[in-house]
């Protein structure tokens, strides 16, 4: 994992809590705003997602859990987040995954293939109660890599005012997706940081990859 704030403290959020039995819930969070009161959210947040991670439940009532704490606490607000759950089965590499308004995760497929995980539906955290529940589920194979990103990533600015983009993002997954996945968030920063040379960035920026060399069993 990488994290750049653009401030001394930022408002995105990462975590990987390791359930029994072989199984990981990956998140990935951005809350609006910059500086102490997102950073201060941010660790309200990620305390609510890994209390309620530890259940092991459907990702998208984990998100449905969330929500509701995080509408007791910052309901009166003008604070939303934005959070991509997976829960990981590292023995068959069942993956399954939900999304709160968050930039779809990418799954780079050991042939250098890469898609887009997403769910139809998909609510901000902690605008409103009634929030909708959506999953979507696949199989990562051994070799395979998933990386999860915020916004920051994506919407950064050259100095010419180009948006980095998902697509440029999506091909240099494709390319460097086989090296080692220890090197992959920091490989990845760095194209960013080439691509945005001179230009000063609006938003914080994190990625965390997961790499599946082999099943579990």
């Amino acid at each position: 994992a990488r994290y750049y704030a653009m401030d001394n403290v930022g408002g995105d959020l990462y975590d990987v809590v390791e359930l029994s039995g072989g199984r990981y819930v990956l998140t990935i969070g951005d809350v609006s705003g910059h500086g102490i009161p997102a950073a201060l959210i941010a660790a309200m947040a990620k305390a609510s997602f890994r209390a309620h991670a530890v259940l092991g439940e459907d990702p998208s009532e984990i998100l449905a859990r969330v929500n509701a704490e995080l509408c007791e606490l910052i309901g009166e607000e003008t604070y939303y987040v934005s959070a991509f759950l997976a829960v990981l089965d590292a023995n068959d590499g069942t993956l399954s995954y939900a999304n709160a308004g968050h930039p779809p995760a990418m799954l780079r497929r050991n042939d250098g293939q890469v898609e887009e995980l997403d769910v139809s539906e998909g609510q901000l955290l902690g605008i409103s109660e009634d929030f909708p529940r959506a999953s979507g589920c696949v199989r990562m194979n051994p070799g395979d890599r998933l990386v999860l990103y915020t916004d920051g990533i994506v919407e950064a600015r050259s100095a010419g005012g180009q948006f980095y983009e998902c697509q440029r993002l999506s091909a240099f997954v494709s390319e460097h997706g086989g090296d080692p996945v220890s090197i992959l968030a920091g490989a990845i920063i760095d194209d960013v940081d080439a691509f945005c040379t001179g230009a000063r960035q609006g938003d914080d920026s994190a990625i965390l990859a997961i790499g599946l060399d082999a099943y579990r069993d």
